[in-house]
């Protein structure tokens, strides 16, 4: 069995994905709750070969380490998070709000954040400084991070699951995700941004194309 590489969303943990992958050989590269910095843990050397699994800011990690990989498993994916000409996303302005916020008031920008999913984030009364810093990071990269250039270079089988109900992305950004990948295979699911979380053929399906 290969080696797993999991890539987080946005503040979040990898055990929101290690519980689908029980008994296989997983490597979660916490992002945010490290003691790491955000960009050192994006840095860190992949295994060779490996499967990479990123979950939303987490697959525009994946597909920047494509060439490290035997596959990709891409969930509510994007590859840009931001609008820009002709393609739809986030408005910059929003973002940049909640940078702003995050900088003063992480959980109300975390609220902010996940106010546009049906997820509902626990808030600690505290937060670690690194995982403030990394969460602010974090942020930061989904301003600049751009991997619409990157699909053409991309050879390996790349898997797409995704909600067609996502209010946080937009459809035409996984069209553009279909459109310009060589090997994709889509997996459409009902729900939101977090349709895993709930939808029973979630694990089946990411399971069987971990083993495909």
């Amino acid at each position: 069995m290969k080696k797993i590489v999991i890539f987080p969303g946005w503040s979040l943990k990898c055990s929101m994905f290690e519980k689908f992958l029980k008994g296989m050989d997983v490597c979660p590269i916490e992002l945010f709750h490290s003691n790491r910095d955000f960009f050192q843990n994006i840095d860190v050397k992949m295994p060779k070969d490996c499967i990479i699994l990123g979950f939303s800011l987490g697959s525009l990690v994946a597909l920047s380490k494509h060439g490290d990989a035997e596959k990709l498993i891409l969930i509510s994916p994007f590859a840009r998070f931001l609008e820009d000409k002709n393609y739809p996303g986030m408005k910059k302005a929003n973002l940049r709000a909640m940078t702003i916020l995050a900088r003063t008031d992480l959980g109300k920008a975390l609220s902010m954040f996940y106010s546009f999913t049906e997820f509902e984030v626990e808030l600690e009364k505290k937060f670690k400084k690194e995982y403030i810093q990394n969460c602010i990071k974090g942020l930061n990269f989904l301003q600049k991070a751009d991997e619409r250039e990157t699909l053409k270079e991309i050879d390996v089988d790349v898997h797409i699951f995704f909600a067609k109900d996502d209010n946080f992305i937009k459809k035409e950004q996984i069209d553009y995700l279909k459109k310009n990948l060589k090997k994709c295979y889509m997996h459409e699911f009902f729900g939101g941004h977090f349709f895993f979380l709930k939808d029973k053929r979630f694990e089946g399906e990411l399971k069987h194309a971990i083993q495909d």
